[in-house]
């Protein structure tokens, strides 16, 4: 079997919205390479963004970084996930474990960690996340994404701030 040629023919069925043959195809290259982080790695986008299925979703993803660590698509499709799914020890730790690796995206992994500290309302952080996100961006539609994103971390942390001011004076004046 030619993998390469496979691969090829399992990115045609995606493009063609055939995801049954897709994944039938991944699953014939895991017969024959098992360790092939790439065809994990399609399946567990299969499984999640076609196939509705987390758990399977989530064993390819971690296959995928097993055998290839520096396969950058992995990475940012299972912090995807697990931003989605608001898992948030297990993204803070998977960006961790992606920021070491030269080829993900930093304007994608700087954008990730800019959300993780978004949900963890640490929006100062949050804000100079999305700000790294810009410097390596080239992307202009992007760039205007992420000032967004900067702006409304700012706007729920003023709003948050004055309802601090607010129930503290109420708390101060026996109102509640």
């Amino acid at each position: 079997m030619d993998i390469e040629e496979e691969l090829i023919k399992s990115d045609k069925a995606i493009k063609e919205e055939d995801y049954s043959l897709a994944k039938n195809i991944l699953y014939r290259i895991l017969e024959e390479r098992p360790e092939l982080g790439r065809a994990h790695n399609d399946l567990g986008w299969l499984y999640q963004k076609k196939f509705s299925d987390p758990v399977q979703a989530e064993k390819h993803y971690k296959f995928a970084i097993k055998f290839s660590p520096n396969h950058s698509s992995a990475y940012l499709n299972y912090i995807y996930m697990l931003r989605d799914q608001g898992r948030v020890v297990e993204l803070e730790e998977i960006l961790k474990q992606a920021e070491k690796v030269q080829s993900v995206n930093r304007s994608s992994l700087y954008d990730e960690l800019g959300s993780l500290y978004e949900i963890k309302e640490d929006f100062d952080q949050a804000i100079e996340n999305y700000k790294k996100a810009i410097q390596f961006s080239l992307n202009n539609d992007y760039i205007d994404d992420l000032k967004k994103h900067i702006r409304r971390c700012r706007d729920k942390k003023d709003f948050l701030r004055g309802n601090r001011i607010y129930k503290a004076l109420k708390v101060l004046i026996n109102k509640e």
